[in-house]
C-alpha cells in the first residue's frame, strides 16, 4: 500500500496536489473530531495527551521508513550530516508544540472553534514565508487573506458574554501560540524539503524530522509524567488509536504539499476543514447552522477562489 501511495504522488503530475489537498482536509478533520470524541463525560481526557505526539511521531517515522525502503531501497545511500540534521530540530519543535496544544484548545473552546481560529496560521505563514523564503505577497493575495480572516471571525462570533470569553482565555492564547509555531514549522519544513539539505529524497528528510519530534516528545514525557503506567491508561482505546493514525497521515500528507506546493497553499487547504467539520457537527447535533456560518463559508470560499485564480 505504501508503494502504491508513493507512486501515485510521484507520477501523476498535478494530480498529486489534488490527492494531497483532499487527504489533508479528511485527515485533519477526522483527527480533530476523534480528539473531541475521546474526551470523557466530564469533558476531560481519560488519558494523558502528552503521550499522543510521541506515538504520532513514532508512527510517522515508521511509515516514512517503510515508504523509503519500498520505493528506494538501499541504493545510492543517503549521506547523513549531523550539522544538517540539527536544522530539522527547528520545525520538529514547532510541530511538537502545536500538536500538544491542540488537545487543550479543543478542551477549552471546542473542535469547531479550534478549526476556525487555527486558520490564523494563514496570516502568520505569509509573514514567515517573507522572512525565511523571501517571498512577497501581491495585493490580491493580501485581499484573499483578509477575506479568509473575516470569514474565520464571522464563524467564531457567537455573541458570547465577556465571562465566557475570560473562562476560555487559555484556549484563545494557545491558538495564537499554535498558529505561530505551526506557521514557522511549516515554512521552515518547506525550505528544507525543497533545498538540497540532506539530499533530495523527501522521505529521508521526513525521517530526520520525525526523529526530532520523537525526541522532543520523549523529553516532555520524562519531564511531566509522574507515573508512566498510570499516564498510559486510556491510550489503547479504538478512538485514540484511530486518532494517532489520522494525525500521522496528516503529517505525511503535509510533507507532500510542502514539497510540491507551498506553506500558504497548505494553510488555505486546511481552512476547508471548517466547512467539513461544521457539517459533521451539525449532523451530530452539537452545532447549529447559523447565518454567521453561512457568511463565513462564503467569505472563505471566495478568498480561496481569489488565491487559486492568482496562482493560475
Amino acid at each position: 500500500m505504501c508503494v502504491t501511495v508513493s507512486c501515485v504522488f510521484e507520477h501523476l503530475g498535478r494530480w498529486h496536489k489534488i490527492f494531497s489537498y483532499v487527504g489533508l482536509v479528511l485527515f485533519s478533520v477526522t483527527g480533530s473530531l476523534l480528539a473531541e470524541m475521546s474526551k470523557g463525560p466530564d469533558g476531560r481526557y481519560p488519558y494523558d495527551p502528552i503521550y499522543v505526539p510521541v506515538f504520532v511521531e513514532l508512527l510517522k517515522m515508521f511509515l516514512s521508513c517503510g515508504i523509503l525502503l519500498c520505493t528506494e531501497g538501499f541504493k545510492g545511500l543517503y549521506t547523513f550530516s549531523f550539522k544538517q540534521y540539527i536544522l530539522f530540530s527547528i520545525p520538529a519543535a514547532c510541530y511538537f508544540l502545536s500538536n500538544t496544544c491542540m488537545f487543550f484548545i479543543i478542551a477549552d473552546i471546542g473542535v469547531l472553534q479550534y478549526q476556525v481560529l487555527s486558520n490564523m496560521k494563514v496570516i502568520f505563514s505569509a509573514f514567515a514565508m517573507r522572512v525565511f523564503l523571501g517571498r512577497v505577497l501581491s495585493t490580491r493575495q493580501w485581499v484573499a487573506l483578509l477575506l479568509l480572516l473575516l470569514g474565520m471571525l464571522s464563524a467564531q462570533w457567537r455573541g458570547e458574554t465577556s465571562l465566557v470569553l475570560r473562562t476560555r482565555m487559555r484556549g484563545y492564547l494557545l491558538v495564537i501560540i499554535t498558529s505561530i509555531a505551526s506557521s514557522v514549522g511549516g515554512v521552515f519544513s518547506e525550505k528544507l524539503l525543497k533545498s538540497r539539505v540532506a539530499g533530495n529524497n523527501m522521505h529521508f528528510k521526513n525521517i530526520q524530522l520525525y526523529s526530532w519530534g520523537l525526541f522532543f516528545g520523549v523529553v516532555a514525557v520524562l519531564g511531566v509524567a509522574d507515573d508512566a503506567f498510570v499516564s498510559l491508561r486510556g491510550l489503547w482505546s479504538t478512538l485514540v488509536c484511530l486518532m494517532v493514525l489520522t494525525m500521522s497521515m496528516t503529517g505525511i500528507t503535509v510533507s507532500f504539499i510542502l514539497r510540491y506546493s507551498d506553506s500558504l497553499a497548505k494553510s488555505f487547504v486546511a481552512s476547508l476543514a471548517i466547512v467539513v467539520t461544521s457539517l459533521v457537527q451539525i449532523c451530530r447535533g452539537i452545532e447549529k447552522f447559523s447565518v454567521n456560518q453561512c457568511i463565513s463559508i462564503v467569505l472563505i470560499s471566495y478568498g480561496l477562489q481569489m488565491y487559486e485564480t492568482r496562482v493560475k
